[in-house]
């Protein structure tokens, strides 16, 4: 039952960071007077711009600091295989992703972008929580008990 309000707590950690995120970027982009702009003018080259600009900051930037954050996170609340709960934690946002993107539509740089995004999310998340914990219970004189075990 722990792990499972452990799981629990981190998605909604990854949650709350990604809307953070994005709130951030939708108003220093200016998002919605754009949104606005381009349906009473019919000229989308700005709105297009400048969703473009934050999609590139997010998956350059967010999404590497949120497998970073979630890394953390579980190296700190799970003592063994922290490193899986990282990954079990942001598997669904990418399966949601996933499921949402219309990756035919998409040009291959596009779907390589994507593939790469969440690889480097997943890689980090799994890195930090490992070396996080191992770290940990050096500290703690653990090392050696969790590697007999």
């Amino acid at each position: 039952m722990k792990i499972v309000l452990k799981y629990l707590a981190g998605t909604v950690l990854c949650l709350i960071l990604i809307i953070w995120a994005n709130a951030i970027l939708d108003s220093h982009y200016e998002m919605p007077r754009l949104f606005a702009e381009a349906r009473q003018t019919n000229n989308a080259v700005p709105l297009i711009s400048a969703m473009a600009a934050a999609h590139k900051w997010i998956e350059y930037v967010i999404a590497p600091l949120t497998g970073c954050v979630i890394g953390l996170y579980a190296a700190l609340v799970q003592k063994r295989h922290a490193n899986i709960l990282a990954i079990a934690i942001l598997l669904p946002f990418s399966l949601y992703a996933l499921a949402t993107e219309s990756l035919r539509s998409l040009g291959i740089e596009s779907v390589l972008g994507f593939l790469g995004a969440n690889l480097v999310q997943f890689v980090l998340a799994a890195f930090v929580a490992s070396a996080l914990r191992r770290v940990l219970d050096s500290r703690n004189g653990d090392v050696f008990r969790s590697q007999q075990a």
